[in-house]
């Protein structure tokens, strides 16, 4: 749990892949899919071995190298 906050805050996950070279991938990326509305379900997918995409890689909900589900009360 996080807050309580007495403004509206953003909440931003991150994915960082420790593969050479090191990236990290944000929720609000091309790498990620955030469907729903409270709880919402963010996924994010890394690169491939360390490789650098030529498009985005977004996963499928529920299908990201980590996947959190994220609740606002």
């Amino acid at each position: 749990m996080i807050g309580p906050f007495p403004t509206a805050v953003l909440v931003r996950i991150w994915l960082t892949d420790f593969h050479t070279p090191v990236f990290t991938f944000y929720s609000d990326g091309n790498h990620a899919t955030v469907v729903g509305s409270n709880p919402y379900l963010v996924s994010i997918r890394d690169s491939v071995f360390g490789t650098i995409t030529t498009g985005p890689l977004v996963p499928p909900p529920g299908d990201g190298n980590l996947n959190v589900v994220i609740t606002i009360a």
